[in-house]
């Protein structure tokens, strides 16, 4: 795909568990800096793969950034936001430390 539409381009992609619609399937994402990320949770690879939707890609050439309303209503909206996800032990300690496993209620 990647060959076919440029590397710039992001990439959003399901294989075999998507296909078959299994609850376990997930996206795989490969962004326009060649980043690959998987999301597995909620099945949504199952989602695309019941759609028969194998990839979806998203071409950045030419695209304007969105506008913002109020740049400086977001920039503060933007630092409580952060410091609130950086101050939880959940999100600022556990999950750097730990990862996703830390969400694990055992």
């Amino acid at each position: 795909v990647e060959e076919r539409l440029g590397k710039k381009t992001g990439i959003l992609t399901i294989g075999q568990a998507g296909e078959l619609t299994l609850s376990m399937a997930n996206i795989s994402v490969k962004d326009p800096d060649s980043k690959i990320r998987s999301h597995g949770r909620g099945g949504l690879g199952a989602v695309m793969g019941s759609k028969k939707i194998k990839f979806i890609s998203v071409d950045p050439a030419g695209a304007e950034a969105p506008s913002i309303a109020d740049p400086d209503k977001f920039k503060a909206a933007a630092k409580t936001f952060a410091k609130a996800m950086l101050d939880h032990p959940v999100s600022g300690e556990g999950l750097p430390t730990y990862g996703t496993n830390v969400l694990v209620n055992v």
